[in-house]
């Protein structure tokens, strides 16, 4: 099928998601015969999370439509009601902007309705990042959902490839782009310590530790709280260091988790506490960091390539492939996170290239202009 402008519609839901989407936006906009249609919605109309629908509009983006579906109530039954919002607002969307194909990211609860509504509507769905595995999230269940619904696969691995192939008994429209991270990194255009430590108060003479801990939502609210508040008592006794904390998601127990990152933040001026840091300043101070600390797929995917040493807290990222920089820390207790904080004096590391070059938006446009190209769906 050849014609002309071809709509695109990529949906972000959560700052981290649109910090890897947006190469792929830039890169879809500049390509002829394609429109690239952006759709907003979840934690980025949060206030909490940083409102980081204003971010996006910050870089040159105009939005086509917005999705408010969040009840507010970060319980297992508020969430549902927002995924069925969520739902009815998809509808009307798809309606609306009548997209050829919708893009999505990821494993996040949201996209059970944004895909659901696209098949039954009969929009070809292309998903970046399937096969993954993190089997102590319900992530991981959303995830291969989403590769049943698919119809374009942009896995981030050869094994990621390859389980998708598994699934769905064909290797048809399967690409191997390495994982959308890396391209932030390739590039190298990172902010210099010191405009960091100027644009943010802190001491460029002092270690900086990143924090980012998310719920496991596999775990109960108390419990997330409990690894939360484990978690901030340890590092905040940790002398003569800049301790960088960002938000928890808006997963389930993620607004108790934030509480306790700002009764502690409150109590200590090592302590600063950002919901949002914005992708560019979030990689800069990883590539300054001494030490990462938390649950973050980004410490599992980014940080080695920056050769900075992991600790990886909990099962949230179960299964998916460690690098030498992950020191995993599967119960959250003081005296596992010093024993781990212990190893990482002494680790030696250097750049691994693991999860991809760094082309990845180049491949995905490439590959979506061909599927309209050669008519596959």
């Amino acid at each position: 099928m050849k014609r002309q402008d071809i709509k695109i519609c990529v949906i972000t839901c959560t700052r981290a998601e649109y910090g890897l989407l947006k190469n792929v936006v830039r890169c879809l906009k500049s390509t002829d015969g394609i429109e690239c249609q952006l759709v907003v919605g979840g934690a980025h109309l949060l206030d909490a999370q940083g409102k980081t629908i204003q971010m996006i509009q910050d870089d040159g983006n105009d939005v086509d439509y917005v999705l408010d579906y969040l009840s507010g109530d970060d319980s297992e039954v508020g969430i549902i009601r927002s995924m069925a919002k969520c739902t009815e607002l998809c509808a009307a969307c798809y309606e609306a902007l009548q997209p050829d194909m919708i893009l999505v990211l990821g494993d996040r609860y949201e996209l059970l309705p944004i895909c659901s509504a696209a098949l039954v509507m009969r929009i070809p769905i292309a998903h970046i990042s399937g096969g993954d595995v993190t089997i102590g999230a319900i992530d991981n269940e959303i995830r291969n959902a989403v590769t049943m619904m698919a119809d374009l696969h942009f896995p981030g691995t050869n094994e990621a490839a390859t389980n998708i192939i598994r699934m769905r008994g064909s290797d048809k429209n399967v690409y191997n782009v390495g994982e959308i991270g890396i391209e932030n990194l390739a590039n190298g255009l990172f902010i210099e310590r010191g405009e960091l430590s100027k644009k943010f108060g802190w001491n460029a003479n002092k270690k900086w530790l990143l924090v980012t801990l998310h719920p496991e939502t596999k775990m109960t609210t108390a419990e997330n709280a409990e690894m939360a508040e484990t978690l901030m008592r340890f590092i905040s006794k940790i002398k003569d260091v800049q301790i960088i904390v960002t938000y928890a998601n808006a997963d389930c127990g993620g607004q108790e988790m934030n509480r306790i990152y700002e009764s502690y933040a409150k109590r200590h001026d090592n302590i600063y506490l950002y919901p949002s840091l914005g992708q560019a300043n979030y990689n800069s101070t990883m590539s300054e960091a001494y030490c990462v600390i938390g649950n973050t797929s980004s410490g599992i995917v980014e940080a080695p390539i920056l050769a900075k040493p992991v600790i990886n807290i909990g099962l949230r990222q179960e299964g998916r492939h460690r690098c030498s920089n992950i020191i995993d820390v599967p119960v959250c207790t003081e005296d596992n996170l010093r024993d781990a904080m212990t190893k990482v004096q002494t680790m030696n590391l250097s750049p691994d290239n693991y999860w991809g070059d760094g082309n990845s938006s180049i491949e995905i446009v490439k590959e979506i202009k061909h599927y309209f190209e050669h008519d596959e769906k």
